[in-house]
């Protein structure tokens, strides 16, 4: 160990005396121009300190290159044969990068101090090149080696991705459509008493519906009825829901009053059973108007109205009232009469006793309607008589003048001129004797 030691400690002395740090002034100002800015100078004790530092690194590695050198003259190589030895270049080198034959030597006991001679020679030149690099550039210099082995990729194992399950047109159209209710109702503007009906016809089947009629009144299905009995504003508002889907409409409807309709009737002519003459009355707001309706086909306008029921047995008569909403009340009644005739006598014997001595239909002078009374021979059909006042009885002469006509039978025609019986014609025969 002292005969080794002797020639190390020379080497190493000799190494440190001839050796001069290398100094690059433009790496020097590139690599302080990286530094963070300062306001005080830069001569401070913290940047001595590191550039102290720096420089022990290189002095440090500079040692170690002038030992491995001593090992290699200190240990001689036995029976060396010399082989083409390959050396990779570094990437730092100006050398291009290709393997380098380099001339060593192989034995069997110290073949590895041969190569490991061979080696330090290269790492001694990479760690100069790695200090200058590092002093230009701020940044180490890597090796190839470690350059080649991270920017290997590595190999990453496929994983077979999962079919994806595509919607279908009807699901996927299903799914974005919202939920519509398309409501229906007979009519937006009522009236108190008149049916209310409506409809909804939502896109997706089986869809709840649920109404609100706006008057404390519910009802749930499709096609739902109601009634307002209190006129006012109203929102009827139609909820639906299918699935997680909801909707809502909202419809207004106006209600207005009725009118209301009443009516009485009245027997005229009492006394004459076989006369069924009524009159109907109602009463009547300013603004509102009466239609009567007759089961003989007869209408009437106005608050009383007279009829006569011509026909006997079972007749009605219907009464309508209007308001200016345009709404309608309506009733009916229905009573029975007798068979309708003018009380005409079958003959009379005009002889003068005061006794049946002329002929007028009874009803007429009774009813106090216009009329016309016709009288005409059956066996000429010669007209002897005709009058329009119920006080003009015939007295069996022509014309109630002069000639006296012939014992027989003749035929009476009525027609009634009032507007409650226009173009009621009666007839009848009557027998004149003498």
């Amino acid at each position: 160990m002292n005969k080794m030691s002797n020639p190390f400690d020379d080497k190493i002395k000799q190494t440190l005396e001839g050796f001069e740090m290398p100094y690059d002034a433009a790496a020097w100002s590139q690599f302080e121009t990286q530094l963070p800015a300062q306001t005080t100078p830069p001569a401070s004790k913290s940047w001595l300190n590191w550039k102290s530092g720096l420089m022990i690194g290189a002095v440090a590695t500079a040692l170690v290159t002038v030992a491995v050198l001593s090992n290699e003259d200190a240990e001689p190589v036995a029976e060396a044969e010399n082989v083409p030895v390959l050396v990779q270049q570094s990437e730092s080198s100006d050398v291009a990068n290709e393997p380098e034959l380099v001339e060593g030597t192989r034995t069997n006991s110290t073949s590895g101090n041969a190569v490991q001679s061979i080696s330090s020679e290269k790492d001694s030149e990479a760690a100069e090149q790695s200090i200058t690099a590092t002093l230009t550039t701020g940044q180490p210099q890597s090796n190839t080696s470690e350059k080649s082995s991270s920017e290997s990729p590595k190999a990453t194992p496929s994983v077979p991705e999962k079919p994806k399950v595509q919607p279908t047109e009807s699901n996927a159209s299903n799914a974005e459509k919202a939920l519509e209710l398309n409501v229906q109702l007979s009519a937006t503007k009522l009236c108190v008493g008149e049916d209310l009906t409506a409809l909804v016809s939502p896109n997706f089947k089986g869809t709840a519906t649920t109404w609100n009629f706006g008057d404390g009144t519910t009802e749930v299905g499709a096609n739902p009825s109601h009634t307002y009995v209190v006129p006012g504003n109203y929102q009827v508002t139609v909820s639906g829901s299918s699935g997680t889907k909801q909707a809502e409409q909202v419809l207004n409807v106006s209600v207005s009053p009725s009118p209301t309709a009443m009516l009485t009737m009245e027997r005229k002519l009492e006394s004459f059973e076989a006369i069924p003459l009524y009159e109907f009355n109602t009463a009547l707001q300013p603004t509102e108007t009466a239609t009567w309706k007759f089961s003989d086909g007869r209408t009437a306008q106005g608050n009383k109205v007279t009829q006569l029921f011509r026909d006997g047995g079972k007749s009605t008569v219907e009464l309508t009232v209007k308001n200016q909403y345009g709404c309608t009340s309506s009733m009916d009644s229905e009573l029975e009469t007798e068979e309708f005739h003018l009380l005409t006598p079958e003959a009379f014997t005009p002889n003068g006793d005061n006794l049946n001595d002329d002929f007028m239909p009874e009803a007429l002078s009774t009813m106090g309607v216009p009329f016309t009374l016709t009288i005409r021979s059956m066996k000429t059909g010669e007209t002897v008589y005709l009058t329009r006042n119920s006080t003009d009885r015939w007295n069996g002469q022509l014309n109630n003048f002069g000639t006296k006509c012939e014992a027989g039978p003749y035929l009476w025609t009525v027609v009634l001129e009032a507007d409650i019986l226009k173009n009621k014609v009666f007839n009848g025969t009557v027998h004149l004797k003498r």
